[in-house]
């Protein structure tokens, strides 16, 4: 549609500012620019984006973000008086070629774990190098984070055991989406492995009650009345002499534009390429380098009220070798900290190839083969878990954003605003959701700069 049509339509609202996309970017650029005349788009017919969660206020689980790890999330969900609850003493667990291993100490976890003993050493060996190297990040010039950042994760680790590979480059996919071999060094090292070398960061994790997605359900209720338009389909972005040109087709399919005096566009990359006009080259092909995103697999597998199982005590649980999932995640341990009795739910996460392999299989597929899987890792699966419940949610070439080596170099490009479009999200800035929330403040401070005061 043109803007002399848009012009002429009877579908036409003029907007301080539109938002597209009600994930945790989009929805804290909106959050902070809530005194404004402001609009939401988003295509799915809920908020929160890849923060999606379910269940009970006692008893939760999330198929999606999983964790607040930064204290900028930190604050923001206390402000909006949504409870945190620490992991800090929780143990830690690792299942290394269907073993299941626990320990309060990464050296009690690393002597239980069911390999050979010059396995073990070779892999502890390499883990306290990495976590070197990972401390010194911080002290790092530019030049030498950009030396780290173009090569790959493999590269970074250099020369180890191919068991110790394997544990490594297993941790990194499942954060991260990509094994070591296809993972930055830097964005492998901080994201994909930071939290399996570094075990201080435990103290700095939290769960939210309820489940990650109540920041964004609180922020976006926070707005005012028909500010978010859920199953809004964008269908073109474009520049105009007078700000921005928005056309989408509502809920109900009737076409409609959005004329606005500044945009922020938190997208995904491959939905950026679609539908934003005029964007320079560079930009485009910063764009496509963060195509396709890696696919994820969640499992939320209800565990019965009352019933002590292996996992009781444990958080997070990495897995390696022959298992259809890279992770297992234990709500149970956060709803029990909330109502004792409480059995809560187990997650089981498939990224990257180990996602791929489901690509073509339902959803009982999915089920039974993890199930099986569960069941020879934890045998008592069989009496404490309740099928019944089971929920399964996709994220089909739509999980993480790849961060390849060089993404660092890209990333500045892929920020950069485009006249008055504005983009924000993990892509833009770091994975997860710190550069969500970090790249949606930074969003918001250009357009509310960019605007007149609120009078």
């Amino acid at each position: 549609m043109s803007a002399d049509r848009a012009a002429h339509s009877d579908h036409v609202e003029q907007v301080d500012v539109v938002v597209l996309g009600a994930g945790m970017a989009g929805l804290t650029a909106a959050y902070s620019l809530r005194d404004r005349a402001i609009v939401v788009l988003e295509m799915r017919d809920r908020v929160g984006g890849r923060t999606y969660s379910g269940g009970e206020s006692d008893s939760w689980w999330n198929l999606g973000a999983q964790l607040v790890s930064s204290k900028a999330v930190a604050d923001l969900a206390r402000s909006l008086d949504i409870e945190l609850i620490s992991v800090s003493d929780a143990d830690f667990g690792f299942v290394v070629n269907g073993s299941f291993a626990r320990g309060n100490t990464p050296e009690r976890l690393l002597a239980r774990m069911k390999m050979p003993w010059r396995h073990k050493v070779d892999f502890a060996v390499a883990a306290l190098r990495m976590r070197r190297k990972l401390h010194s990040i911080e002290s790092m010039s530019a030049d030498e984070r950009g030396h780290l950042d173009a090569r790959s994760l493999q590269e970074v680790i250099g020369r180890v055991s191919p068991s110790s590979m394997r544990m490594l480059s297993d941790c990194c996919e499942n954060a991260a989406g990509l094994p070591a071999a296809g993972a930055s060094g830097l964005f492998g090292l901080v994201y994909g492995l930071g939290a399996f070398l570094d075990p201080t960061t435990k103290q700095h994790i939290y769960g939210v009650r309820g489940g990650t997605q109540q920041i964004t359900l609180a922020m976006a209720q926070a707005l005012a009345p028909d500010s978010v338009r859920l199953s809004a389909t964008v269908e073109e972005v474009r520049q105009t002499d007078a700000g921005v040109e928005v056309h989408y087709r509502d809920a109900a399919g009737i076409a409609r534009t959005l004329l606005a005096k500044e945009c922020i566009c938190a997208l995904p990359s491959r939905a950026v390429l679609a539908t934003v006009q005029g964007m320079p080259s560079d930009k485009v092909a910063a764009l496509n380098r963060l195509t396709p995103y890696s696919s994820l697999i969640s499992v939320a597998w209800p565990v019965r009220d009352g019933k002590s199982a292996p996992w009781d005590g444990v958080f997070v649980c990495p897995v390696t070798g022959e298992q259809s999932f890279n992770l297992i995640t234990n709500y149970g341990y956060l709803a029990k900290q909330v109502n004792a009795a409480r059995g809560g739910y187990l997650a089981t996460l498939a990224a990257g190839a180990k996602a791929d392999l489901f690509e073509q299989l339902d959803d009982s597929a999915v089920v039974e083969r993890q199930f099986a899987e569960l069941s020879a890792i934890f045998p008592e699966a069989l009496r404490v878990i309740d099928l019944e419940g089971v929920r399964v949610q996709r994220w089909t070439r739509g999980g993480l954003p790849p961060m390849r080596p060089g993404a660092m170099k890209y990333r500045s490009v892929v920020r950069e605003s485009v006249g008055r479009i504005h983009f924000c999200g993990d892509y833009t800035s770091d994975p997860g959701l710190p550069g969500a929330n970090g790249s949606g403040r930074w969003a918001a401070k250009v357009v509310s700069d960019a605007l007149m005061p609120v009078h």
